[in-house]
């Protein structure tokens, strides 16, 4: 956008200084050729000041009398090819201007009466010069705007690869670790906020491991005390079984008394 407007900007100045510079130039010039044309009367006299301004400036000239009769330096100049706005109302004081295109050939035209003097003058100033500059600056700005463009894309893209990557990595670790490969780290950063970044995820992994280590081995002792537990109470548990066994089978014949509590004693036991 910066090297759009840049262009843009770059190409309105520059074809506003052409305009302008054109425009001064062909008024500066037409007032030169008033001056000279001063106390003429008639177009017929001045086939031989055409010839000199066409030679001098590359000026197409015209003249047009009180009486309508039309002298030009160029003879498929007429009439009709004067500007609609510049037609009649001319000051010998001052010269108008305005743009015209002649069968294809754009110009600016300037228009003025010489003083002391019935006749209309117009000076045909070509703009075609002045437009294929322009137009291939126009395309210059355009072309380098897109070449512009596609180096800040390539340039992007790097920077955005190369600031994303850590990133990418912490995210690919982060990964692993939910896996269950608990070892995954980071290589070590520099020293920016992604060094940091790395820095601070290894030693979260860290601490999730030696968690991890702590419950693995609190489960062990467990398993280890359970077994154990288990192991020592196998024993007597077996003998006071085949001790309710035998009590069980001479249940009957204990007295009264006796006979309530060991059968408690033989349930419990079971």
């Amino acid at each position: 956008i910066a090297s759009g407007v840049l262009a843009g900007g770059t190409y309105l100045v520059s074809r506003h200084y052409r305009q302008s510079t054109l425009t001064e130039r062909a008024e500066r010039q037409a007032q030169v050729n008033l001056a000279l044309t001063t106390g003429r009367e008639s177009p017929a006299e001045l086939d031989q000041l055409f010839n000199v301004y066409r030679e001098l400036g590359g000026v197409e000239s015209m003249a047009i009398g009180p009486e309508g009769d039309v002298r030009s330096s160029l003879p498929s100049l007429g009439r009709d090819d004067i500007p609609a706005r510049l037609r009649g109302g001319l000051s010998d004081h001052e010269v108008v201007t305005a743009g015209t295109v002649v069968r294809g050939h754009p110009y600016l035209v300037v228009a003025g009466r010489p003083r002391n003097s019935p006749l209309e003058l117009y000076f045909f100033f070509s703009r075609r010069a002045v437009l294929e500059s322009l137009s291939t600056m126009r395309t210059g700005l355009l072309v380098g705007w897109v070449v512009i463009i596609g180096l800040a894309a390539l340039v992007g893209r790097a920077v955005a690869r190369t600031t994303l990557l850590p990133v990418r990595a912490t995210a690919e670790a982060a990964r692993s670790i939910a896996e269950g490969l608990l070892s995954t780290r980071l290589p070590p950063g520099t020293d920016d906020e992604f060094g940091a970044l790395a820095s601070y995820f290894n030693r979260m992994a860290d601490a999730l491991q030696q968690q991890i280590d702590a419950l693995s081995e609190a489960r062990d002792r467990e398993k280890r005390f359970t077994a154990f537990a288990a192991h020592e109470l196998r024993t007597p548990l077996t003998a006071m079984s085949t001790a309710a066994s035998l009590l069980e089978e001479d249940l009957a014949e204990l007295p009264e008394r006796a006979r309530r509590p060991a059968a408690l004693l033989v349930s419990d036991v079971t």
